[in-house]
């Protein structure tokens, strides 16, 4: 067809005109076996243009080749690149982008756009419809990037709210292609759906109104072809785009985005026009820019000079296997952007009093331990969630932190280092229900990645291979959680890890209220771990998890913020595996453990429920009041030579316990009762008890039944402190005769320690 010129027309602005070709690979479009262009015997055309067509890309560029199963680090491969390099000689091609394109890596955020926006120009993109997460940088923001480049930015129903008038420069943009050597002219409208005007904070939007995208869109397209369109294509960032293109009329194909997913359906429109949809997916890996769209469409002339659309194909390029194509001007312009982005990279944000490490050990796992406990940088991120929305709770996946925050100043590089992947933010609405049950599945993940940790550290400290334990493969799912403050109990059962909660303004969790809670763009998408996430109401969109952290920090009392907003993380290590945390003992059991008043069983347990034999009672108080071996025998019958011997001895000779009276016998075996523990800890503190006040006993139902001998020692304690009974239903007693358990031993002798009556 000799050489071909495509040129741009609108109204106000004409960019310089570009040679494009196409050099499509191999496995050709079933379309395509129609002539690219002939003449008919009456002297009208036909022929098949081509619509290479990208959207969601979320301002990445790069993605990985590999050549076989065996290829383990694979090749870079520069998307924009390859889309320029399927360019090479084609008068019949047009490049669209249908949004979600300047916003989400750090190269598109760190310079708000520009770097995509001089991609998009080197790759001969010729319009754009803005994605939700396009207005990220303000609107203000989106027209510069519009009124600065050969693109045009196209949303016809974004319009000034006061005024009506269109926001955006362009309503429609020409595309003069050739087909057998005659010139056909495509129209490109696009619009937004008009939901999104909700989804991106209300500063962004600030003046204008989305409104009904079909009437913008008929309106546009009517425009354009009254310039001189013969055919027109309508981009769209929409939810529905079929049940869009059903209800236009005046278009003839439609280039949608945000979904990602695959669409490729033809849609019978409102004036009866078969229109074929088409979206590109993410790809399986989960890679933005994992395949470009070919939209082929059969155009023929009508004798009248008009154009008709007669069919369409559509296939789909793999951006990363066409890397032979990748365009070297492209490359090279990238890492020209790359280079220019350093500088910004290495701008101070602000400082920092502290290093906020992201790994805070050598050990194996070191930089997995965001994932086994709780680390301030998972508070920082969380902090500037939270700071930013104001949500009440924040999410973040532990494998989406990559990075720590350094002592001194911070770099906008060292913020982007913590959360590289270039996540959004938005918040969502969940009941408190929800949210426990959310929370005790990433503990469990959590548990096992502990237990993991634990195994590789003593195979390290054994001189073996720890990585011979491998870590869970949903170990990124952990959840760093900011704005409760929580104590975790990590012996407990799957779904009974969380000992407590509140919020972190010490309001009461509550189970059956509805919390807003801020999270990344991934965790949404989380719903085989999460399950509640499938369900949850998106309640605000904001701008990418860098512009957060780049607002808190660069607030001089941000490390103060944190602190108030994150709540605390606390983890109960439980000393003895039957004992509760919730329980009311458990702080005395602790205790007792950590000043060696009790050492436990051989089995690791502390038998809280076992009654407390006497010759055990002896050896906590000779542990904990330091007694010596070498005290004089007992000369009780029942002693033997037996582990307790040192503790019945020394506990006899220094008066703290007495064999029974008139028996010869210490009372080996026999459980300590409750008031014979009185009198033994008045003993042991040289109390005296001859001017006791006995009344207070008349406070406990159960009264009378305290023995004669021990009714001083038993009303001592209660002012001491000491004891203070049981309660049932509303009535205290003594039960002074019941034997004490291990428990209540532990219990009674924190209570005289605190009250400063007994001591070591």
């Amino acid at each position: 067809m000799g050489d071909a010129h495509l040129t741009w027309r609108a109204g106000a602005r004409i960019p310089l005109a570009r040679r494009l070709v196409l050099a499509l690979c191999a496995a050709a479009l079933a379309i395509a076996c129609l002539p690219q262009g002939a003449l008919a015997a009456d002297g009208t055309a036909s022929g098949v243009i081509q619509i290479l067509h990208v959207n969601d890309t979320h301002g990445h560029y790069e993605l990985t080749h590999y050549a076989d199963e065996d290829d383990e680090e694979g090749t870079p491969v520069n998307a924009y690149a390859v889309l320029a390099g399927l360019m090479s000689d084609a008068s019949s091609t047009v490049v669209l982008d249908a949004g979600d394109t300047f916003h989400g890596d750090s190269f598109a955020t760190v310079s708000e756009g520009a770097s995509i926006a001089e991609l998009l120009d080197a790759a001969n993109v010729a319009a754009t419809t803005p994605g939700n997460h396009d207005w990220s940088y303000g609107a203000d923001r989106l027209a510069e990037l519009d009124a600065d480049h050969d693109f045009a930015v196209l949303a016809a129903n974004v319009v000034d709210a006061d005024t009506g008038a269109p926001f955006f420069e362009q309503q429609y943009q020409l595309v003069d292609l050739e087909v057998a050597g005659e010139q056909l002219t495509v129209g490109i409208v696009g619009v937004i759906d008009e939901s999104f005007y909700t989804s991106t904070p209300a500063a962004n939007v600030e003046g204008l109104a989305f409104t009904d995208p079909v009437d913008a869109a008929v309106d546009a397209a009517e425009a354009a072809r009254a310039a001189g369109a013969d055919i027109v294509v309508c981009l769209t960032h929409s939810t529905d785009p079929q049940g869009f293109a059903s209800h236009v009329s005046s278009i003839d194909a439609v280039v949608a985005g945000h979904e990602h997913v695959l669409i490729d359906e033809v849609v019978t429109a409102a004036d009866g026009r078969e229109v074929p949809v088409v979206e590109e997916p993410s790809s399986p890996s989960g890679e933005y820019f994992g395949s470009i769209g070919v939209l082929a469409l059969a155009v023929s002339e009508n004798a009248d000079g008009t154009w008709s659309v007669a069919g369409s194909e559509s296939e789909q390029i793999d951006t990363a296997g066409q890397y032979a194509l990748a365009d070297e001007g492209v490359e090279a312009l990238t890492d020209e952007l790359a280079a220019r982005n350093a500088k910004i990279l290495d701008e101070v944000v602000g400082t920092s009093s502290t290093e906020y490490a992201y790994s805070t050990t050598e050990l194996p796992g070191g930089w997995k331990r965001i994932r086994t406990e709780d680390m301030p940088i998972g508070h920082v991120l969380t902090g500037s969630y939270l700071a930013l929305t104001g949500a009440d709770l924040a999410f973040e996946n532990a494998g989406g932190i990559r990075g720590g925050v350094p002592a001194g100043d911070v770099t906008a590089g060292d913020l982007i280092s913590i959360s590289p992947y270039g996540n959004t933010l938005a918040t969502y609405e969940l009941t408190g229900a929800d949210i426990l049950a959310t929370i005790e599945h990433s503990l469990s993940i959590s548990k096992a990645c502990r237990d993991v940790l634990a195994a590789q550290i003593e195979a390290l400290e054994s001189g073996e291979d720890p990585m011979q334990y491998s870590w869970p493969s949903n170990s990124g799912s952990v959840l760093v959680v900011g704005g409760a403050t929580m104590e975790i109990d990590w012996d407990a059962a799957d779904g009974e890890r969380i000992v407590s909660i509140e919020m972190a303004d010490g309001s009461a969790f509550d189970p059956d209220a509805t919390y807003t809670v801020a999270m990344n763009s991934y965790l949404p998408g989380a719903t085989d771990e999460y399950p509640a996430f499938a369900t949850m109401r998106l309640a605000q969109e904001w701008g990418s998890c860098e512009q957060a952290l780049r607002a808190l920090v660069a607030d001089a009392s941000w490390e103060q913020q944190v602190d108030g907003l994150t709540g605390t993380i606390t983890y109960t290590e439980r000393v003895f595996p039957d004992a509760d945390p919730t329980a009311w003992y458990y702080e005395a059991v602790v205790w007792a453990a950590e000043n060696g008043v009790f050492h436990g069983y051989d089995d690791g347990t502390f038998g809280v429920d076992d009654p407390l034999a006497r010759e055990q009672a002896a050896a906590v108080l000779y542990n904990y009041l330091g007694g010596e071996p070498g005290a004089p025998d007992s000369g009780l019958a029942d002693v033997a030579d037996e582990w307790y011997t040192d503790a019945v001895n020394w506990t006899v000779a220094h008066g703290v316990m007495t064999g029974y009276e008139g028996t010869n016998l210490f009372g080996v075996g026999e459980a300590l009762t409750r008031e014979q523990f009185c009198s033994v800890i008045a003993k042991a503190t040289g109390a005296d008890l001859t001017h006791v006040d006995e009344t207070v006993l008349d406070e406990f139902a159960d009264a009378e039944s305290v023995s004669d001998w021990a009714r001083p020692a038993v009303a001592w304690a209660i002012q001491q402190g000491i004891i203070n009974g049981v309660e049932h239903d509303g009535i205290r007693t003594l039960e002074g005769a019941r034997g004490a358990t291990r428990a209540e031993m532990a219990a009674l002798m924190k209570n005289a320690v605190d009250a400063g009556i007994l001591q070591a």
